[in-house]
């Protein structure tokens, strides 16, 4: 596992608006908290911007407020990805480590070769990011299955999911 000084950061709800959509219901954090499934310190922490609202706890927000019909079925999908290949248009490679990734360039070092068609290759363990010299090629994000594991476990330090990231990433 790579170990990086800046955690990532996914948003997918602002503290101002749950804090202002708590307030709108004349919750308190108690009620809130218990409507949502959360412990008040945790909601009390993602109002102030401490913690990070993750996909789960806002899918909990917007079933609470009856938003999200739950459908079940015996025939419902498993999924598990095991190897992620994604590029990535009008942006940089820095770009795509730092904001999409989320580990900063100084932890993948570059080598320089032709592959895929790209110029260039950043890796950070079996995170792989190439660049080529023509920008209209785009970016190209690749994880193997130790990288998506290596990036679970990267993830999972800001309590997030691979499935919180990959509908950021793709939205």
């Amino acid at each position: 596992m790579v170990k990086v000084a800046k955690q990532v950061s996914l948003n997918l709800m602002n503290p101002n608006d749950l804090k202002l959509l708590r307030k709108k219901n004349k919750w308190t954090l108690r009620d809130f908290s218990g409507k949502v499934g959360v412990s008040k310190s945790l909601l009390s922490a993602m109002e102030k911007g401490e913690r990070v609202i993750t996909a789960k706890t806002y899918d909990q927000i917007r079933q609470s407020l009856g938003l999200v019909l739950e459908t079940r079925t015996d025939e419902e999908l498993r999924a598990h990805l095991d190897y992620l290949k994604l590029t990535l248009f009008e942006t940089t490679a820095e770009i795509v480590m730092e904001k999409v990734v989320g580990i900063e360039k100084k932890y993948f070092h570059v080598e320089h070769l032709k592959r895929h068609h790209y110029d260039r290759v950043y890796r950070c363990g079996a995170i792989q990011v190439y660049e080529a010299d023509k920008l209209e090629q785009g970016i190209l994000l690749e994880m193997s299955g130790q990288g998506l594991r290596e990036f679970e476990e990267f993830l999972a330090e800001s309590d997030f999911e691979l499935n919180d990231w990959l509908i950021l990433a793709t939205d």
